[in-house]
């Protein structure tokens, strides 16, 4: 498939995209999308997957070792590569149900493994083990409500969007605070602030500011739930 960059940016993207996709992520994966296609054209979209989730256990172990400004560059090609995945699969028409699974499996298992990197990293305390427990509770508690709701948009991943005419909806934008805005400022924005800083506060901080963002949609996502199952 020889489609220029332009051309498969354009066929792969998302109706509506998170601000960080938006800015950072999407343009980065059509270019490794293109790239991989061009040097690789029979790559199978799980091999990306599984190389996905090598660089989110790598980030991982960085944030463990104090290695800041190097796990936040590879958690944000780990991310990038979670929307290759998904561009390789439907150009080339190797999408599955198997390859759905194993994604998403991914994203778990790369999100449990850079919170509790992170919290070492700023130094294990019971305030960092506690948010530890919260977060990924909280995670298990999101996930168990998205099988209660159907997706707003299909392909946006998300269950809240703007109305149809607003600007965010024009701009092809999702409300702020989906996951990868969310996860920029727990894995990137925070810990590098602390990390400039030297102080690992900035980086508690970040996490704590996640706990109250997903507790917030948590509530909203009872909310819809209730109403439709009172309906």
């Amino acid at each position: 498939m020889r489609l220029s960059l332009i051309e498969l940016h354009r066929k792969t993207r998302r109706p509506l995209e998170a601000w960080w996709a938006k800015v950072f992520l999407v343009p980065i994966a059509s270019f490794l999308t293109w790239l991989l296609l061009r040097v690789f054209p029979r790559i199978h979209p799980n091999h990306v997957t599984t190389f996905s989730l090598i660089l989110g256990l790598a980030s991982g172990l960085l944030f463990v070792v104090g290695e800041t400004i190097t796990a936040v560059i590879v958690y944000q090609f780990c991310m990038a590569l979670d929307w290759v995945d998904g561009k390789v699969a439907r150009l080339t028409g190797k999408t599955s149900a198997f390859g759905a699974f194993y994604d998403g499996l991914v994203n778990h298992l790369v999100y449990i493994f850079n919170v509790i990197g992170l919290s070492f990293g700023i130094g294990l305390t019971w305030h960092s083990m506690l948010l530890v427990v919260s977060l990924l509770g909280l995670r298990a508690i999101n996930n168990y409500l998205n099988d209660f709701l159907e997706l707003e948009v299909e392909g946006s991943w998300s269950h809240f969007v703007a109305e149809e005419k607003s600007w965010l909806t024009r701009n092809g934008l999702l409300p702020p605070g989906s996951f990868p805005d969310k996860h920029a400022i727990m894995f990137l924005m925070c810990p590098l602030a602390g990390q400039l800083s030297g102080n690992a506060l900035y980086a508690l901080g970040g996490m704590m500011l996640i706990l109250l963002m997903d507790s917030a949609l948590i509530a909203l996502k009872v909310r819809k739930a209730t109403r439709r199952l009172i309906q």
